[in-house]
């Protein structure tokens, strides 16, 4: 990634977690471990060059187009060890072209910390995520149909409130006119 940050590219938004971890390389039987930023958005993992996080740090956006995105959800998280590594967190998915992927940190703290969110966005998963979609939609749908039905008993009380005027007006003229003709027999 170049220093240049193009705006157009960048995306303002919350993220769950980001910050610099160590990341093994993909490559069979490799031990080397680069730096890289980390985000976690959304039940995915997205990382780029360490220089990154200047750029979301100054102007709290990140780019869409990072070095790498790694979809969590249906993940299985976990601590672990690796040689040079004493905070490891291991993202396992047989969806992986090679099984897992290892991240460092520097401390216990951050090992647990970056593992807790990871396990809440290894929740959001597809079928999660449709299956939420679809309950908003019932939830919409039936609020929709509540209204109709809140409409109808609303116009329908407005009716027997005018038929409970009238009763009232024919009521009172009833009233009325049974005083005036009263009146006129008394006099």
């Amino acid at each position: 990634m170049s220093d240049s940050h193009d705006e157009s590219f960048s995306v303002f938004t919350k993220v769950q977690i980001s910050g610099v971890l160590f990341k093994k390389s993909f490559a069979p039987h490799s031990n080397k471990w680069s730096k890289r930023f980390f985000i976690v958005k959304e039940g995915f993992l997205l990382y780029y060059s360490e220089s990154e996080k200047k750029v979301f740090d100054k102007k709290g956006c990140f780019n869409i187009h990072p070095k790498g995105v790694i979809p969590v959800g249906g993940c299985i998280i976990q601590a672990s060890t690796e040689l040079g590594q004493d905070y490891v967190i291991r993202i396992t998915s047989d969806s992986f072209v090679h099984g897992s992927v290892a991240l460092g940190t520097e401390t216990r703290y951050d090992q647990d910390r970056w593992i807790q969110v990871l396990q809440e966005a290894a929740r959001i998963t597809w079928e999660n995520s449709r299956m939420g979609e679809s309950i908003i939609r019932d939830l919409e749908s039936q609020g929709l149909q509540l209204n109709k039905e809140k409409q109808s008993y609303v116009e329908k009380l407005h009716e027997e409130t005018i038929a409970l005027r009238d009763e009232i007006d024919k009521n009172e003229v009833g009233i009325s006119l049974l005083f005036l003709s009263l009146g006129c027999a008394i006099a």
